[in-house]
């Protein structure tokens, strides 16, 4: 399943992440998401049972559902991989090079996206390393955390050998300003949507994707 696609009308590659429950997922689906994420970290507040994850593949299809995940072992994630049907996963953690060559060499169409933070208040990001990933997703380091925090960036173009999925503190009212400063491939969101943290909300989806649209006509 081809996860990253060039869209043809002007507006911005969307994923939609946090989900844990199938319906709200394809309520993300009908608003125009381009993929949806589900978190499998333990810690987090969004972390998705892994038996509901393949009810959310189900009610997405034929949107791809990507895996969020941190420091897990290859084998595991090829177990993951081959029991909930996601069509991506996204490293969070200390992943290197070789966990990138390894997953692609082992699944079959898989793709990776390789999660890099950076200092909310940095003026320059530097090159971001994509390990050999199909994209790379950029958010804030914020201490304690490894990713979805809502902290937002000081958006910038990015030095890049993938495209590049911008995150970070991106809501409905700041979207368009992102998206001029950063000229990123996609964009990702998960707190926006929230009405409390791990709980997402319909209106909070909805609003978001409506400004991504209007953003394109800008």
């Amino acid at each position: 399943m081809k996860v990253l696609t060039e869209r043809d009308d002007g507006r911005m590659w969307v994923k939609l992440c946090g989900f844990r429950d199938p319906e709200l997922a394809s309520v993300a689906v009908a608003e125009g998401a381009d993929a949806v994420g589900v978190v499998m970290h333990g810690p987090s507040p969004r972390d998705c049972a892994p038996d509901a994850v393949p009810e959310i593949v189900d009610a997405t299809a034929p949107v791809p559902v990507v895996a969020v995940v941190v420091d897990r072992p290859r084998e595991e994630l090829a177990d993951l991989v081959a029991t909930t049907g996601v069509a991506a996963v996204q490293l969070c953690g200390t992943e290197a090079a070789a966990d990138v060559a390894w997953l692609h060499a082992n699944l079959a169409g898989i793709c990776v996206i390789r999660a890099r933070r950076v200092p909310p208040s940095a003026a320059v990001w530097g090159t971001l390393e994509s390990d050999g990933a199909d994209a790379v997703l950029v958010d804030a380091d914020v201490d304690g955390q490894a990713g979805g925090s809502g902290v937002g960036l000081s958006w910038q173009r990015a030095d890049c050998d993938a495209p590049v999925i911008l995150a970070g503190g991106l809501d409905a009212t700041n979207v368009v300003q992102a998206v001029r400063a950063a000229e990123p491939f996609g964009l990702d969101v998960s707190s926006a949507l929230e009405v409390e943290r791990g709980t997402k909300d319909r209106g909070r989806i909805r609003e978001f994707m409506d400004a991504v649209r209007a953003a394109a006509r800008r």
